[in-house]
């Protein structure tokens, strides 16, 4: 069009962007019913499927007003000397559902078409996510979340309407292969951003010895951070510093696998409320000192906090955490008593909304009936509406779980493989669970799609970088 009706788009701000019925003692805590019960659907991983965005729009239907997204580049990559644009492309998503774009205007300007109903009435956030062509393999480079708030003006009735998105604001603090560098850094300074073991200033030499592969098998690599710098165990508050890419004590992390995606605790194994259409953001993220293994869980909740179930054998039944860890990674089909475990951690105490601290008398956490024996010196800290502020419309700032454990009682050695899976139960309205998500269980919707407990071969693989 000679005259495009070009609107600026505003970028959220970073900080908002089978029962036993006698119950076992081990070590003074009280272990959990033989069967728990415990079983979700399904929540993809925020578009993040490895393909590139279809280049080919989708017909809109007649009659109503169309959206054109026209994207610039992320001024970040602009200014990169060897990010090179004919080999970058976005996806673009609202409420997880993929819009196509097409390459390019006059301007270098990638573009998409949606009905503006289904652009505006979703209230969700508009994802954007620049990839690269890197060695065969998609990378992601930046990415920023635009809200929809104001976007169109309503008095506008032409039959298509241009909304420009600047390059301003993206961030680029992705890291997908664990070792403290973002992807743009390690293009920038010649290492790889997909090997752990290769990053800025850590070339060998042609008297080292090459650095070890890390087996295609591992689904996270952690990196190593210095003891003065690890998180504290506190529950204090916390915030995003682009997207949902976390700042702070936080922020040196692994947010992501080895393909570059989040770590979502996304898929619903149990779902008596039928939520399963309804987008969340629980996700985790990890790091280590050599000594301690240092977790973060955040749950994506909306303030619906609850601790009514008044059964210490079945603390599941409330909002609860629960983590598992195979030393050894031997992932046998039971657990085998010496290095596979088994954790529950309340987010409250019992019957309170005080948060869970593990340093308080009232601390509620549990180890489950085939665990072996839980580290004697676990910490872990609560924090109550505490977390960053949800990506979700309305949904507010998020819950956290903080937890450092010693690497040693675990079995588990920097530079081996272990086994791990991470799992959320949620209950919003009293009495028993409504839903329960994992990282690496399979999703589903029969009640008894709840396997990891019994069966470690369900956890996923993590590798701590030396």
């Amino acid at each position: 069009p000679a005259t495009p009706d070009t609107t600026q788009a505003p970028v959220i701000p970073a900080t908002q962007n089978p029962d036993q019925n006698t119950p076992q003692q081990t070590d003074g805590q009280t272990t959990e019913p033989q069967n728990e019960n415990e079983s979700e659907n399904d929540q993809s991983e925020n578009n993040q499927n490895g393909t590139n965005t279809p280049t080919a729009d989708s017909p809109l239907p007649e009659n109503e007003q169309t959206i054109t997204l026209q994207l610039s580049f992320p001024q970040q990559l602009v200014n990169s000397p060897v990010v090179s644009p004919d080999n970058v492309y976005p996806q673009v998503s609202i409420a997880n559902q993929p819009i196509a774009m097409s390459c390019c205007d006059n301007n270098g300007r990638w573009s998409g078409s949606v009905a503006s109903t289904t652009l505006l009435a979703s209230g969700s956030p508009i994802s954007i996510r620049w990839y690269e062509d890197f060695q065969g393999q998609q990378l992601e480079l930046a990415n920023n979340m635009f809200s929809t708030t104001g976007l169109v003006d309503s008095a506008n009735n032409a039959p298509t309407v241009f909304v420009t998105l600047s390059g301003d604001g993206y961030g680029t603090s992705i890291d997908s292969d664990g070792d403290t560098f973002d992807n743009l850094s390690e293009r920038e300074n010649g290492s790889n951003p997909t090997d752990g073991f290769d990053f800025p200033g850590s070339q060998p030499s042609s008297t080292d010895a090459p650095a070890p592969a890390i087996d295609a098998a591992v689904d996270v690599v952690v990196p190593r951070i210095d003891t003065a710098n690890a998180p504290q165990i506190d529950g204090a508050p916390l915030a995003y510093q682009a997207g949902t890419t976390l700042a702070g004590e936080w922020a040196a992390t692994t947010q992501r696998n080895r393909n570059g995606q989040r770590l979502n605790i996304a898929n619903l194994m149990i779902d008596t409320q039928g939520v399963g259409l309804t987008p969340h953001n629980h996700h985790w993220a990890m790091t280590h000192d050599g000594t301690w293994l240092y977790l973060l869980v955040i749950s994506d909740d909306a303030g619906l906090q609850i601790s009514d179930s008044d059964e210490e054998r079945k603390i599941w039944k409330d909002d609860d955490l629960e983590i598992y860890f195979d030393g050894n990674n031997s992932k046998l089909p039971n657990y085998d008593g010496v290095d596979d475990f088994h954790l529950h951690i309340n987010l409250t105490e019992r019957l309170s909304s005080t948060p869970n601290h593990s340093n308080n008398p009232g601390a509620r956490f549990l180890q489950a009936i085939n665990s072996a024996s839980l580290p004697s010196d676990l910490a872990f800290s609560t924090g109550l509406r505490n977390g960053p502020v949800s990506p979700r419309p309305g949904a507010g700032r998020q819950d956290i779980y903080e937890i450092r454990i010693r690497l040693s009682e675990l079995n588990i050695t920097v530079g081996q493989p272990f086994g791990f899976e991470v799992q959320l139960n949620d209950d919003d309205d009293g009495g028993d669970r409504d839903t329960k998500w994992g990282w690496k269980h399979p999703v589903g919707t029969a009640t008894d799609n709840d396997f990891t407990w019994r069966d470690p071969s369900f956890m996923g693989t993590v590798l701590l970088l030396p």
